[in-house]
């Protein structure tokens, strides 16, 4: 693995030795890492790893909804509000039978 860092981010000096280059990049990432920064390195795994994950329920605000998942495949399923299911129903039941409402 490579990346870049610039001479001035290390502190190097035009005639520093390969091993002193390699001691100020490990003190300046040692220095990230002390401050509360550490430098951090993303990159693709030559095997990929799936992590199951627990389920998580969301609630829907609005009675349409739209789920993303970034790209990743995922699952989704949809439990009706019960309560407003049975008060339509109710109110249907009522509305059938000449009571008006429920």
């Amino acid at each position: 693995m490579y990346f870049t860092l610039s001479t001035e981010t290390i502190g190097a000096a035009a005639g520093d030795t390969p091993s002193q280059l390699e001691s100020k990049v490990k003190a300046w990432l040692a220095a990230q890492a002390a401050a509360g920064t550490p430098v951090m390195l993303v990159y693709v795994l030559a095997e990929p790893v799936t992590e199951q994950l627990p389920g998580t329920a969301v609630l829907l605000p609005e009675s349409e909804c739209t789920i993303t998942a970034g790209g990743a495949a995922m699952t989704a399923e949809y439990v009706r509000d019960t309560n407003a299911v049975i008060a339509g129903l109710a109110a249907r039941v009522a509305a059938l039978e000449g009571g008006g409402g429920a």
